[in-house]
């Protein structure tokens, strides 16, 4: 399944012609992206490698990156991988002078407490986080929650189009999704055991998202 099959529901809820499509597809893609930033999807969760340079202070994030779950340190020396799980820095966290020990997210860069030493050869950045891409998550996320989406397109769409009773009509359908999704609302950080573990074990972690 994709968007576009949500697309015909949507356009006779609107009683609009096939003129609006392209209008339409983008309030469907916008509804898609509010989601994956407002809740926890286990399909939705990525790991990356990041390079990172002697001496720098941060790193880029990717383009879909949403939400972090966990951000370490990776490096091998003499044939055995080194971790560091980096914590999120709260407000008021003094650096920490002996390499990296917090992060916390500027647009779409993620910088360090203290910068990399300058011997810190070789090492990268594993990073688990949440994509919010919704071309990314078109397949699972319009299959499992194709209403949703029509509803939270359909209550945003009615506003702009002044459709008062299509909008009384989806915006009450969208609070009644609101308390569904309520169960995909638990934050998950992950920590170091449970990134010390290998995919498989880590499979059981996964279980605390909550499952199809």
């Amino acid at each position: 399944m994709a968007y576009g099959d949500i697309l015909q529901d949507l356009r006779e809820g609107l009683a609009v012609s096939a003129s609006y499509d392209g209008r339409l597809m983008r309030g469907i893609s916008n509804a898609a992206r509010s989601l994956l930033r407002a809740y926890n999807f286990r399909e939705a969760l990525r790991r990356t490698t990041i390079p990172i340079l002697a001496g720098a202070s941060s790193f880029t994030l990717p383009p879909d990156c949403g939400k972090i779950k966990a951000v370490r340190l990776v490096v091998v020396e003499g044939g055995t991988t080194l971790y560091k799980r980096l914590r999120r820095r709260e407000e008021g966290t003094l650096p920490y002078y002996n390499g990296p020990m917090f992060y916390w997210v500027e647009s779409m860069s993620c910088l360090l407490d203290t910068a990399m030493p300058s011997n810190a050869v070789g090492y990268n950045v594993e990073l688990w986080y949440q994509t919010d891409d919704p071309v990314v998550a078109e397949s699972w996320l319009s299959t499992r929650f194709p209403d949703v989406l029509e509803h939270k397109a359909g209550s945003e769409q009615a506003i702009k189009l002044r459709k008062t009773e299509a909008f009384q009509l989806y915006a009450q359908l969208w609070q009644e999704d609101v308390a569904i999704l309520g169960r995909y609302i638990p934050e998950i950080e992950f920590g170091d055991m449970d990134l010390s573990m290998g995919d498989t074990q880590r499979e059981q972690v996964l279980e605390r998202y909550p499952a199809v």
